[in-house]
């Protein structure tokens, strides 16, 4: 898509061409007085060249614009001014403007300077003669998140991940949300907005650019330096050394290298308890001066209060120029895994000693002290396909315990949580074999549901069995779709490979379309009383099989039967996704339940749905509604099949078989009727028939056929 703004009293219109100066697409609506923007959208399947218009519709004078390009890989050959790309309330003056940067080109990830991502808009737009210094500053994206947006796994854990600038704003805005909160909890006062975005572009990492660049604004943000602006944080230590190697710790004064982060000018050093000298080198580096010393005695650092309320700083956990011995003990939830429908699997977990399982050391549970371990998750039999939490915890060690301290000194403890995914039961939908004469009324087809049940209470399978079926019944047209199996169609005719492994769909406009066939039924009881047993048939032709087969995702219209308007078979995915294509127009779905969680490469991966010449035709902001249909390949007598009609639902990964529909003969009576001539003259025989079905008449008696047999 292609977007141009310009002044409010100008009027500018965008229009797509060919090498040849030929309009293909364009888009002028009238922004007299309006927003000053039009958009252009189209789609390109393969690599082109075109033109871009950009004409003066009215206004005395030229004026500046600009055109942006929001997705697609174009090459722009002339008058690519390269510019801001930032649009909209994002080049607000108020406005709090954020770029995007994938979380591991970040320093934590070795990446230094953090990288700008690609799809991150630019600034430098000059409004009104101001220059915009946007966008502000840089937040990360591509993070795990508990909810599907539909993009890449790229870590490759239970969790996928949330990409865009859409992902880096949130991260911006809860940065923000700590500043007002520090504000307030350590000042009672409130910050203005004008001072959070001081705070956050100040206490940003530069990135392309010292200072403000139009790539990346400010930088990248770093919470903890943007809340130290206003608190004393407390300060952490990773490591502690001697800047002289050729000593022997403790047995001479030396001068210690203490590195970590949050140190500040005014920090003040402890060993085993006592202030000692030190001198602040930056925010992450310390020196100290450390005198002899026996054993291995514990050093912290500690921050002064800043705050009114002297409650930020603090004292930093203890570190030693030895590391005590400790060995690390993760009791970890187990992950599992169950269909949707089964019973929940017993919760479990594992203790790991060092990276080794428990089992392989000398140590117990009891010896850890994990005598109370606790497992809790939020599902049961019946929760939807998901990802959720198992909590782990344990009980919480008494500091004023001598085996408990003991244990604290010898073992660090770190409770993982696990990962319950629910996914999709597998469901087979089979129609029964159906048994029908010649003439009766076509439907009401009973189905046979089945799922793998071994792991599902018995309850709980009652329970799906019922719904499935009374969902799916409800969602079924009493139509029904009709393919004729026996015609032939450039030599081949329907077999059961062609209409194996599919469901039915059709819209609503193919459905009120359908051709009536009436049966006369003589009710018992009623003396002379005679009922009409009606069943609508929504007819395809066979050779819209065959098309479908060969692209489901594009078709053109085929006439069922002359008398009948046009039809199509589109693949129900092409349908949800926007990419069905009939006679060259796009076709949407506008159904709320059938949408692309319910139909996916897995589940109904091939749905037929049946796109009326009434649909194409259709206005083109009006979508198309669609029901379940079941479809037959014949309704004469004989054997035909019968195509389930479709299923939807997030909870299952449905795929389907077909049935039998045998349609017996129908007897056909025909009597002479009495005739009395006189000798010599011509005789005429005449007849009587009864038993005729649908509209079936005399002239079709010895015509053979697919529909009409006698006996």
């Amino acid at each position: 898509g292609i977007c141009m703004g310009a002044l409010l009293d100008k009027h500018l219109d965008i229009y797509l061409l060919d090498n040849m100066g030929r309009k293909l697409f364009g888009f002028n609506s009238n922004n007299i007085g309006k927003d000053p923007i039009e958009i252009l959208t189209f789609i390109v399947k393969g690599n082109t060249r075109a033109n871009i218009l950009i004409t003066k519709v009215s206004g005395s004078s030229n004026v500046r614009f600009k055109y942006v390009a929001f997705r697609g890989d174009l090459i722009i050959n002339e008058y690519n001014q390269g510019t801001s790309t930032i649009v909209g309330q994002a080049n607000a003056k108020g406005a709090m403007t954020v770029g995007a940067a994938f979380y591991k080109n970040t320093p934590l990830y070795g990446v230094n300077p953090v990288t700008i991502a690609s799809f991150s808009s630019r600034g430098g737009l000059s409004i009104n003669g101001v220059m915009r210094n946007k966008p502000d500053f840089v937040a990360p994206n591509g993070v795990n998140t508990t909810v599907n947006l539909g993009h890449l796994n790229i870590d490759g854990d239970a969790l996928p991940n949330f990409f865009g600038t859409s992902c880096a704003a949130p991260h911006a805005a809860g940065v923000a949300a700590l500043l007002i909160e520090a504000k307030k909890k350590f000042y009672n006062s409130t910050i203005s907005s004008d001072s959070v975005r001081s705070i956050l572009s100040n206490t940003s990492l530069d990135m392309d650019n010292a200072g403000f660049d139009f790539k990346s604004g400010y930088g990248f943000i770093q919470a903890d330096r943007a809340l130290q602006s206003l608190i004393a944080g407390t300060p952490e230590i990773s490591k502690l050394s001697s800047l002289d190697s050729n000593i022997v710790l403790g047995s001479v004064p030396f001068t210690a290298a203490v590195e970590g982060n949050y140190f500040k000018p005014n920090s003040i050093v402890y060993l085993r308890g006592v202030p000692i000298t030190s001198t602040y080198i930056n925010a992450t580096l310390i020196h100290a001066n450390i005198p002899t010393y026996l054993g291995n005695p514990p050093l912290q650092v500690f921050n002064p209060p800043v705050t009114p309320a002297l409650t930020d700083g603090g004292y930093s956990d203890s570190a030693y120029f030895v590391p005590p011995v400790k060995k690390q003990i993760k009791i970890i939830a187990n992950s599992i895994v169950k269909r949707y429908g089964e019973n929940v699997p017993q919760l479990t977990y594992r203790v790991m000693v060092d990276s080794l399982p428990i089992d392989s050391t000398s140590l117990t549970e009891q010896i850890l002290g994990l005598d109370s371990i606790k497992l809790s998750t939020s599902i049961n039999n019946l929760s939807d396909p998901n990802f959720y939490l198992i909590k782990i915890s344990g009980r919480a060690f008494d500091p004023a315990d001598s085996t408990d301290i003991a244990r604290l000194e010898l073992y660090d403890y770190r409770f993982e949580n696990g990962i319950m995914t629910v996914e999709r039961m597998p469901l087979v939908i089979t129609p029964k074999d159906t048994i029908l004469t010649y003439g009766q009324k076509i439907g009401n087809f009973k189905f046979n549901y089945s799922f793998p049940d071994s792991l599902v209470a018995t309850n709980i399978r009652s329970f799906i069995l019922n719904e499935i079926s009374t969902t799916h019944n409800l969602e079924i047209a009493p139509e029904i779709g009709y393919v004729n199996g026996r015609a032939i169609v450039n030599g081949r005719a329907i077999v059961n490979i062609d209409v194996a492994k599919k469901s039915g769909l059709a819209s609503t406009r193919a459905i009120a379309n359908g051709r009536a066939i009436v049966n006369k039924t003589f009710l018992s009881g009623f003396s002379g009383s005679i009922s009409n047993d009606t069943t609508t048939l929504v007819e395809i032709s066979p050779e819209s099989i065959f098309k479908y087969q060969d692209d489901p995702d594009t078709t053109v219209l085929v006439n069922g039967r002359a008398i009948v308007n046009g039809r199509a078979i589109v693949n129900g995915r092409a349908i949800v996704n926007g990419r069905a294509i009939v006679n060259g127009r796009a076709i949407v779905n506008g159904r709320a339940i059938v949408n692309g969680e319910t139909l996916t490469d897995s589940s109904n991966e091939n749905t037929f749905v049946i796109i009326d010449q009434a649909d194409v035709n259709a206005p083109s902001n009006d979508s198309i509604s669609i029901k379940a249909i079941n479809i037959i390949t014949g309704y004469g007598a004989g054997s035909h099949y019968i195509v389930p009609a479709a299923f939807t639902s997030d909870n299952f990964d449905i795929s389907y078989e077909l049935g039998n529909l045998i349609i017996n003969k129908s007897p056909l009576y025909i009597d002479a009727i009495d005739t009395v001539a006189t000798y010599g003259d011509s005789i005429s025989i005449n007849y009587n028939y009864s038993g005729y079905q649908y509209a079936d008449s005399d002239s079709v008696l010895f015509v053979s056929g697919p529909y009409h047999q006698i006996i």
